[in-house]
């Protein structure tokens, strides 16, 4: 059985533990729960990975075009989509947008990271930061076991002096707002998802996730602000919906926005360099700093696994067939 130690006991960290058990799993930060957004896989991937369970679900999608106009569903018209990609990123980047399409969904519980955190918590040190001298004692005393970080790129490089001139490590501009109501149905079992392109409201998106209705949109100030009722009302109309249909729930900032990817040659040469010279396997979205599903994070565990336990030269040839 591979040896692993785990930086990072977020949603990456713990699939990583889910993949080589009896790991040592350290987090720099308390015990906290994220991902109170909507948690939809492409694939069962995760699921099997983790043995809970997912919801297969069909999904729809519209795009909201104003007051008293038809919701946009199909084929999103290329002006829209360039509008809601600037409104979201600050940039022309292709988004979930694109296609509205319906599409095969699996829903993960709502308890899905807390049930990860309690499964692993025995693996877990909370509050306990890794430092460079940790990571040069694993691979000079323990050659065998592997370091997997979850860490961000530019805070592992910069620890283990890597050269960083000319990188630029960039997230989109805001925290996202997470707010969540409950539908005041006896049964509510649909799953559909509207797009807000428009610059003027702060929600990005909103989605009935069986009882639950979840809206994103950007956290004003950083700290978060309830939308104003103006704005619900319209969010709701959407949905065919109105105030008395939904009951507040909670309210809670996603501190981190999506990531703005490095240059691809950039990204791998510094990946590779961690591994090569400190035995530092990267995984998630912020260790790997790439826009990547948690679909992903489940496949790139499937190739660690051999590369983990091959010799450097071999690792050298798994590289470059990325």
């Amino acid at each position: 059985m591979t040896k692993a130690v785990i930086i990072g006991a977020g949603m990456a960290g713990l699939l990583a533990a889910c993949k080589f058990p009896g790991s040592t799993i350290y987090e720099a930060g308390p015990e906290r729960v994220e991902h109170r957004a909507v948690l939809r896989f492409r694939d069962e991937s995760v699921s099997k990975l983790t043995g809970i369970p997912f919801k297969r679900v069909e999904v729809q999608k519209a795009v909201y075009d104003g007051p008293g106009k038809p919701l946009i569903i199909g084929q999103c018209p290329l002006n829209i989509q360039n509008r809601y990609a600037i409104k979201v990123t600050g940039n022309l980047i292709s988004r979930s947008i694109n296609s509205l399409v319906p599409s095969v969904r699996y829903i993960a519980p709502d308890d899905f990271h807390q049930r990860l955190i309690d499964r692993f918590r025995g693996q877990i040190s909370f509050e306990s930061p890794v430092t460079d001298g940790d990571i040069l004692s694993i691979r000079d005393l323990m050659p065998q076991t592997a370091i997997i970080s979850t860490m961000p790129m530019k805070m592992m490089a910069s620890m283990m002096g890597l050269d960083l001139s000319g990188s630029e490590f960039k997230m989109e501009p805001e925290p996202i707002l997470v707010t969540r109501y409950k539908l005041n149905f006896p049964v509510s079992d649909v799953y559909q998802t509207v797009y807000f392109p428009q610059m003027s409201m702060q929600v990005y998106r909103a989605s009935i996730t069986g009882q639950d209705l979840i809206i994103e949109g950007k956290a004003m100030g950083g700290d978060g602000t309830y939308y104003a009722s103006g704005e619900l009302k319209e969010i709701l109309s959407a949905f065919g919906l109105s105030q008395s249909d939904v009951t507040f729930s909670e309210q809670k900032v996603q501190k981190f926005g999506k990531i703005i990817p490095l240059d691809k040659q950039v990204r791998e040469s510094i990946i590779y360099e961690l591994t090569k010279e400190f035995n530092v396997f990267s995984l998630g979205r912020f260790a790997c700093w790439k826009s990547i599903l948690l679909d992903d994070v489940a496949r790139d565990l499937e190739r660690l696994e051999p590369m983990i336990g091959a010799n450097m030269y071999a690792k050298h040839l798994m590289f470059t067939k990325q």
